[in-house]
């Protein structure tokens, strides 16, 4: 009974020691525990949010240096930090910094000052216009919902699955179940499709890597034998289980599920951006959750070419102000599990996940700025 005890008691331990890294589920509004610094709306953004731009830019600001930068910024074009900055990963990582400094410039003055419900005042154009101060330097088109569907992949794909994966995308949904293509490929109604049929395209591209536009290194380096991995994989027979079973084809459902995150379609953007403001104005939700959700499903949705993920914090950054409490300070140490956790909750599908991780920051950050670690 003892040694039960203690493996228990292990088990426990272990499990929240993986919890850190990988945040679990929260199922009720009653788990959001943490607690504003503030009972009034804080009316000002904290230097340090200025130096969290996007994760991967970061500045050490003072306040002399950030109220001059506030006002320059507003002059600034693309040729302007061109010119300053002619290398292109030095133009991005400034450009990204600038539009930062300007668009949390922008929602202070508007959303914090006046003592706004920002809530209230949130719409569709006015998600744009930040998502537009955001990457008015880096995107071509700001503020404007993108116009093609994209992916998120999840690992990286193999030389092989590439190229198959191009194939698919060259190929509308109608061409596989009809087998319209070139190679006469077919998905039955299951979304199966056969391994000899896979293997004949792979072989085409590896003999004739240049008709796969840019992708010719690797088409040369097809291993065929790796669709082997994925059938098993589609059929759950990974890890040398039922051996006797010689899988013949793929899911192709499974494999892209486990594989990559698609993004909403761009024909259903703005319906989608409505609902979630449509539900964050309910009253009876958490502050917390409001600003947590409307962050996720800007990425969720990712409702631009550029500056998602910088939209949705720079919005749920406001929520929280007016609700008083601090903003999350994502710092270095803290990037990775950021960037996973965001790519597990959509993969799962699951909000409750990132939720859960941008609880655990709020609490984290106020604590550094109670113990004095940390100035706003």
């Amino acid at each position: 009974m003892k040694l039960k005890y203690c493996l228990l008691i292990l088990i426990t331990q272990i499990f929240s020691l993986y919890s850190m890294e990988k945040p679990e589920a929260l199922s009720s509004e009653e788990s959001i525990k943490v607690q504003p610094i503030s009972e009034t709306p804080i009316t000002k953004i904290p230097k340090y949010v200025y130096e969290n731009c996007n994760q991967a830019t970061r500045y050490n600001w003072n306040e002399e240096f950030l109220e001059k930068l506030k006002k320059q910024v507003k002059n600034f074009s693309k040729e302007k930090v061109s010119a300053k900055y002619p290398n292109k990963n030095d133009f991005i990582r400034h450009a990204e910094g600038f539009d930062w400094v300007y668009g949390l410039n922008y929602l202070e003055e508007n959303y914090l000052k006046p003592n706004i419900d920002f809530v209230s005042a949130l719409s569709i154009d006015e998600v744009k216009k930040v998502n537009g101060f955001l990457s008015r330097l880096v995107s071509d088109i700001p503020g404007q919902f993108r116009k093609h569907s994209i992916i998120w992949r999840k690992r990286n794909f193999t030389n092989a699955e590439t190229i198959f994966f191009e194939f698919i995308e060259h190929n509308t949904p109608e061409d596989l179940f009809i087998g319209n293509n070139d190679f006469n490929l077919r998905v039955d109604d299951n979304k199966n499709i056969s391994i000899l049929a896979i293997k004949r395209v792979l072989e085409y591209y590896k003999a004739n890597p240049r008709c796969i536009h840019g992708l010719t290194n690797q088409a040369l380096g097809i291993n065929v034998d790796e669709i082997k991995t994925w059938a098993q994989e589609s059929l759950g027979l990974h890890n040398n289980v039922k051996k006797n079973i010689k899988p013949n084809f793929i899911n192709l459902t499974t494999w892209i599920n486990k594989r990559i995150h698609m993004f909403p379609a761009f024909d259903v953007i703005e319906e989608q951006v409505l609902n979630a403001l449509d539900k964050i104005k309910d009253p009876s939700m958490h502050p917390v959750r409001k600003a947590a959700f409307i962050w996720y499903e800007i990425v969720r949705i990712h409702i631009s070419h550029e500056a998602n993920k910088r939209s949705g914090k720079a919005l749920a950054s406001i929520i929280l102000l007016q609700n008083g409490y601090l903003p999350p300070l994502i710092d270095k140490e803290d990037e990775k599990l950021y960037l996973s956790t965001l790519l597990t909750s959509l993969h799962e599908d699951n909000f409750e996940i990132f939720l859960n991780f941008v609880i655990k920051m709020i609490e984290k950050t106020q604590e550094k700025y109670k113990s004095g670690l940390l100035k706003i």
